[in-house]
């Protein structure tokens, strides 16, 4: 990898450790309940599941998730200022018994202690 290259890594990241950017996507109420009613109209393809949230911010799709039944989410994310306001948001909703927050990028993940059935994204990019 070359320098410029961990630096667009680093940006794009840093970007997204802001509270303001996610505020900005949850007050997007057209987005957010596409993402809420693609997973709770589909349940039945949710529960007893094991999830994997990538790039899960604030994790909005995982607590939609755990919601919708699955037995276990895996919320991964490379940005520790979000990563403990999801933790936050996610006991304020009390499931933190199903919502499990891994603060990492998801390609440094080895692997998960459960099978993956289900993985769920918001996916953000540069251009």
């Amino acid at each position: 990898m070359n320098s410029k290259h961990i630096s667009n890594d680093q940006r794009y990241f840093e970007s997204y450790d802001q509270v303001q950017v996610h505020e900005l996507m949850l007050r997007d109420r057209p987005r957010v309940c596409a993402y809420h009613d693609a997973i709770m109209n589909n349940k039945h393809l949710f529960e007893n599941k094991v999830v994997l949230d990538v790039g899960s911010g604030t994790g909005i799709l995982s607590m939609f998730a755990a919601k919708a039944g699955a037995k276990l989410v895996y919320a991964v994310d490379a940005c520790p200022t979000i990563c403990n306001l999801a933790a936050q948001l996610i006991q304020c909703n009390g499931l933190q018994d199903r919502v499990q927050i891994i603060n990492k990028r998801v390609e440094e993940i080895d692997k998960f202690d459960e099978k993956i059935d289900i993985i769920i994204s918001e996916w953000m990019g540069m251009i």
